[in-house]
């Protein structure tokens, strides 16, 4: 979902958005700052944990984030992905390191 910034000033909100919207929007994460020494453990690697984990990078949150699940992979959503298999072009995949 796109995000835009708003100001408030003197009882008027002023919001700034581009005059072009893209359709699809990675979020800008921050990276982990080594010398943050908070920690955050986040049980599951379900949609829920992925959303919670990028929602905390994307909100400033630079110290250590540890996963706790018994998967191997790396986290996906994998409701979404169940439901988009069948129309996947492969050509919209966006992945982020």
């Amino acid at each position: 979902m796109p995000r835009f910034f708003a100001q408030e000033t003197k009882g008027q909100v002023s919001v700034y958005a581009p005059l072009f919207v893209p359709k699809r929007l990675v979020p800008h994460c921050l990276p982990r700052d080594y010398n943050d020494l908070r920690k955050v453990i986040v049980i599951g690697s379900g949609a829920a944990a992925l959303s919670c984990i990028e929602t905390m990078r994307h909100n400033g949150y630079t110290g250590e984030l540890i996963m706790v699940t018994k998967e191997t992979s790396y986290p996906y959503d994998k409701t979404r992905l169940t439901k988009e298999i069948k129309n996947l072009n492969y050509d919209d995949i966006i992945l982020r390191n």
